[in-house]
């Protein structure tokens, strides 16, 4: 993010409280302070613009980023366990314990079935866990009823010795093609023959588990999605569906929107009212996404 957009987003917090002139180039020249605000109560908002703008200004862009992660957790909204109840009743269809699809956004099939799914984006998206092996007729049937138009798989199926996702792919009818390699990166767009349609299957392999990506080749990987024709969702699972998936979906978000403002994405993706409880593991996937951002939008 250049200093332009940093400088431009701190003014942004304080817009209503500010009068600000520009030369013709479109740069602040000039700031003038509203009474209001010498008489505004400290509520968190401007704490928090407080807190921000003394971050960009004085830590390095590495540590601005970390402690963004921080106040990003922070503001998460307090969990409802009624939020759970539909996932708990349904133990052996969650892959982890505790990490379930907060009630607000879960994706619903018919016949009540059940699978471990949110909406996220605005039903642009589906985020959800890798399925297990008892649930591949509720995945399909969910690809199918929501009209899926693109499926990314973001896990290998054994990592480190660990089941991470069942391979379910391999038993479809295909064409595979490696459109992108970077050192043991490895990016392969299928497409799959289910149930008499086409689908089509992107898969990242190599990506560990809590850790990132080179950003260049997430960033290839969000231009392919994004080129899939079709006004379905796309639908996007790691192992857990929250980690990776929460990291592929904001760089997505941001390309499509032209954003910078990895923050807000983020936060949306979070909440339990808009996105999927837990999204994004650490700073480390929260920088990826920034430098990710800087790929697509550079």
């Amino acid at each position: 993010m250049s200093v332009d957009h940093v400088h431009n987003w701190c003014f942004q917090q304080w817009k209503p409280l500010l009068t600000c002139s520009g030369d013709v180039l479109g740069r602040i020249t000039r700031v003038v302070v509203s009474p209001l605000l010498a008489i505004a109560t400290l509520t968190t908002e401007i704490l928090i613009a407080f807190r921000w703008t003394f971050h960009y200004c004085f830590y390095s862009r590495k540590e601005r980023l970390k402690r963004e992660y921080e106040i990003l957790r922070a503001q998460d909204e307090p969990i409802n366990l009624e939020h759970f109840t539909v996932a708990i009743d349904h133990p052996d269809r969650n892959r982890y314990h505790g990490i379930f699809p907060n009630e607000p956004t879960r994706v619903k099939l018919d016949n009540d079935e059940y699978f471990n799914a949110n909406w996220v984006l605005g039903e642009k998206a589906i985020a959800c866990q890798a399925p297990l092996p008892t649930e591949f007729e509720q995945f399909w049937n969910m690809v199918f009823q929501k009209k899926v138009k693109a499926i990314i798989t973001l896990t290998n199926p054994v990592e480190n010795g660990i089941v991470k996702c069942t391979d379910y792919w391999s038993s479809c009818k295909k064409t595979s093609q490696v459109f992108s390699k970077f050192e043991n990166e490895i990016i392969k767009h299928r497409e799959l023959q289910v149930r008499g349609k086409k689908i089509d299957h992107f898969h990242l392999e190599n990506w560990p588990d809590f850790g990132v990506v080179n950003p260049k080749t997430l960033a290839k990987l969000v231009k392919k999605v994004s080129k899939i024709k079709g006004d379905g969702p796309i639908l996007v699972h790691c192992s857990a569906g929250i980690g990776r998936t929460g990291t592929f979906l904001a760089a997505y978000e941001a390309f499509h929107t032209k954003s910078w403002n990895v923050f807000r994405i983020a936060k949306a993706l979070r909440n339990p009212y808009s996105g999927r409880v837990g999204m994004i593991h650490n700073d480390k996937q929260y920088t990826l996404i920034h430098d990710t951002v800087r790929e697509l939008l550079t």
